[in-house]
Parts: C-alpha cells; sequence; structure tokens
C-alpha cells in the first residue's frame, strides 16, 4: 500500500468519472457530466462510507428506475466477473456501490404488491423471478437490505 493512502480514496474523483464513462457506454441516457458534478464537487469533503453513499445515491438518480435495466446496465459496466485471486488491495472495494444498489432493488424494488406504487402482475402472476433474486440476499446482512426485507 503506497504511503499516505487513505481508504476514503478507493471512491476517488477519478474512479467516479472512470464509472461514468464506463456507465455512459452501456445506457446512452446515462447523465455522465451530471453524475459526475453531483458526486465530484463534494467528494473531498466526505469519507469513505459516505462517499459511497453518495454513488449509490446518484446511481439510483440517474439509472432506469425499472429494475431489471438498472441491473443490465450495472452488470455491463463493471466488467467481467473477476476471480478472487485477481483482487489485489482494495479492488473489491470499487464496486460497493453498485451491490449497494443492487440490494436495495432487489430487496425493496421487486415486490409485487408495493404500497404506494402500482402492483406488478407479471411477479404476482409467476414470483419465480423475484424468488430467484431474493434467495441471493435473504442472508445479506446490511442494513438496507435487512430493513428492506422487514417490509415483506
Amino acid at each position: 500500500m503506497e504511503q499516505g493512502f487513505e481508504l476514503r480514496n478507493v471512491f476517488s474523483a477519478e474512479v467516479v468519472d472512470q464509472f461514468a464513462e464506463s456507465i455512459k457506454k452501456n445506457y446512452s441516457d446515462f447523465n455522465s457530466v451530471y453524475f459526475k458534478k453531483e458526486i465530484n464537487s463534494v467528494l473531498n469533503s466526505l469519507q469513505f462510507g459516505a462517499r459511497s453513499e453518495l454513488i449509490t445515491e446518484k446511481l439510483h438518480k440517474y439509472l432506469p428506475l425499472k429494475f431489471p435495466e438498472a441491473v443490465e446496465i450495472l452488470i455491463k459496466s463493471i466488467g467481467p466477473e473477476l476471480e478472487e485471486n485477481d483482487l489485489t488491495g482494495f479492488d473489491g472495494f470499487i464496486i460497493m456501490p453498485q451491490c449497494r444498489y443492487v440490494r436495495r432493488l432487489v430487496s425493496e424494488g421487486t415486490r409485487p404488491r408495493l404500497p404506494l406504487a402500482d402492483r406488478i402482475p407479471r411477479f404476482q402472476k409467476d414470483p419465480g423471478p423475484v424468488l430467484m433474486l431474493l434467495e441471493k440476499v435473504k442472508t445479506d446482512q446490511h442494513e438496507k437490505v435487512l430493513s428492506g426485507r422487514t417490509s415483506y
């Protein structure tokens, strides 16, 4: 690890810029200019966790609201899956905001009978796709997933 490295710099302006451009390549409607501006304008004042949360919030703001579309864009944008031995140092943290966004969408966005939104008849008729996703997060102890699970 280089001397003077701060964990919060895992989410640097450079990482935000690279990620925004990667998303833009996979989703032409993505407003990479505002995404980068809204994050990078406050990034220096934030610590690691706050940076991750900010990136997560902006992903939610600028990606499609439809879960399958957003997930497909993110998966294409983060590149091929890395093997565990391919990760060095803090490489795994770079996808943390995307993972939180996906967890939130799975835990909250796939409910077939949302209290303040339209019902999702497709998932009411065939809950298979939702059950498959929920199976993956049912043991996830992340705060957003836990709060989403209690709503079912």
